[in-house]
């Protein structure tokens, strides 16, 4: 009996372990063949030279999920003209960037210069229309 219990235990360890590995790499990663823009890291002296838009969130942000068909719109749109990037604030390696922008709340847009300079930043949705005006005043085209 007892040798049965170990066994089921040391199983549901087993899958969990397993669960929480694959789970993390699914949501850190691009669906093959989908509309849907990766969660990636930033680094301003690496993306200078162009204008930045950053996407500040989680990946349980409802908001953060229906700011990423306007995102893949955008960067459809802009393609090689502007950067733009989703930042999962739920990974360690970017709570740098969480302090640097203030993010008490996601998801937070951030606006990047092509000098690397903070242009504007607000926390919440935005329509493409919104974003694509900030852009125009960017000076993007």
């Amino acid at each position: 009996m007892k040798k049965q219990y170990k066994i089921a235990i040391i199983s549901v360890i087993v899958l969990a372990l397993v669960g929480v590995y694959f789970g993390k790499n699914y949501m850190d990663k691009k669906s093959k063949g989908s509309n849907v823009l990766e969660w990636t890291s930033f680094d301003v002296q690496k993306e200078k030279g162009k204008p930045t838009l950053l996407e500040l969130g989680t990946t349980t942000c409802g908001v953060c999920k229906q700011m990423n068909p306007i995102l893949v719109s955008l960067d459809k749109k802009y393609g090689e003209k502007v950067n733009i990037k989703k930042i999962n604030l739920e990974r360690q390696d970017n709570y740098n960037i969480a302090v640097k922008y203030n993010a008490m709340a996601v998801p937070v847009m951030v606006f990047i210069d092509e000098k690397g300079n903070d242009f504007y930043k607000q926390v919440g949705y935005m329509s493409e229309e919104e974003i694509v005006k900030i852009l125009d005043s960017m000076g993007v085209k």
